[in-house]
């Protein structure tokens, strides 16, 4: 039985090291549902890999040699006070190196807003931010380590960057980024009457480049896209999501909120379920948001890159084994409007850090 339990803990550890290292998956921590993994890229996890393989160690050398049966002194067997300290010593370690927080820490401070529309089914509006876990938050307050401003130093370059049969970037319109875009990623999706219909800033981004500089599109989830209008957003950081939806919006509203409370998909499940009626709570090893938008495009750890909102839509609709929209669909474009309406007022934060 010992011998079983320290070769579990070995396979645990075995598996958080692949995870970190993007190789696979770690599953559900098998004590309880009232723990939540510590979260970080692979590089900030090198050090606990370190720590992990350290142990790992120790727990085959216990299981190696003479094996548990003959750990006393001088080849006598342990007594079984020995044998229960042992598995009392593993179990403790496995705990604290497997980098395992309270779900309290996450909702320590929590900073809320009274939504502004009555309409509005929230009774508050909470980020993404505050239900994810102190390391995640603290490497999405450091610019510095923030992996997210990789792409928006790229968006930088590209702003700048001339491209297409008219020889035109960004700046050759908009000049300064920093002042003409201020404020526009605030307000997005709007109405776009040359389409009658909702369009998003990364459709936008794409209609500027083949009207006005003559220039190929970018795919939906192109780094060059990513790069470019998670720069955009992130000169409206600190401002407040205020989408309109109540003009030639409205109609793409409804429909945008029909999607949002229909159930889908073989787990017969609507958006609702998860973030409005059960926010705060555990499903398996991750805590439920109520799902705002105004992170992204947002790094995600489980992503290992940037990733845009409607990428965030396919994986919600792949986890309910419901049918997969293509990315800028009117669906999700609809969808999209009426989640940040959900969140006006909340700051616009990209890049954010998200699970």
């Amino acid at each position: 039985m010992m011998r079983q339990v320290i070769r579990f803990m070995t396979r645990r550890s075995q598996q958080f090291i692949k995870q970190a290292r993007g190789q696979s998956r770690l599953k559900a921590p098998f004590w309880g549902n009232n723990i939540q993994t510590t979260q970080g890229t692979s590089v900030l996890l090198e050090k606990h890999i370190k720590k992990r393989k350290k142990h790992m160690a120790s727990w085959e050398k216990v299981l190696g040699g003479k094996g548990l049966e003959k750990m006393g002194n001088h080849g006598k067997a342990a007594s079984p006070g020995k044998f229960a300290g042992l598995v009392l010593g593993a179990l403790a370690v496995s705990i604290i190196s497997f980098g395992y927080v309270s779900v309290t820490d996450a909702q320590t401070i929590r900073r809320t807003l009274k939504p502004a529309d009555k309409r509005n089914p929230l009774p508050e509006i909470v980020s993404g931010y505050y239900f994810a876990n102190a390391e995640t938050r603290a490497l999405q307050d450091d610019d510095f380590d923030n992996p997210g401003f990789l792409w928006i130093e790229a968006g930088e370059q590209l702003w700048k960057k001339k491209d297409g049969k008219a020889g035109k970037s960004c700046a050759s319109c908009h000049k300064r980024a920093k002042d003409s875009m201020k404020g526009v990623a605030t307000r997005y999706p709007v109405y776009y009457k040359p389409w009658g219909k909702m369009i998003n800033l990364v459709q936008r981004i794409n209609e500027c480049r083949t009207k006005k500089m003559k220039a190929k599109r970018w795919k939906y989830e192109s780094n060059e896209m990513l790069s470019l209008s998670a720069y955009v957003a992130h000169q409206s950081r600190g401002m407040p999501l205020n989408v309109a939806v109540d003009g030639p919006e409205k109609p793409f509203f409804e429909k945008g909120k029909a999607y949002y409370y229909t159930r889908r998909g073989q787990f017969n499940i609507a958006c609702n379920q998860c973030h409005e009626g059960h926010y705060g709570n555990k499903l398996r090893a991750d805590l439920l948001s109520q799902g705002h938008a105004n992170g992204f495009p947002a790094y995600r750890l489980a992503w290992q890159k940037l990733g845009s909102l409607h990428r965030r839509f396919q994986v919600c609709s792949s986890l309910t084994r419901a049918r997969v929209l293509p990315k800028g669909s009117d669906t999700y474009v609809n969808l999209e409007l009426y989640i940040k309406w959900r969140g006006n007022g909340l700051p616009i934060e990209v890049p954010a850090v998200r699970r």
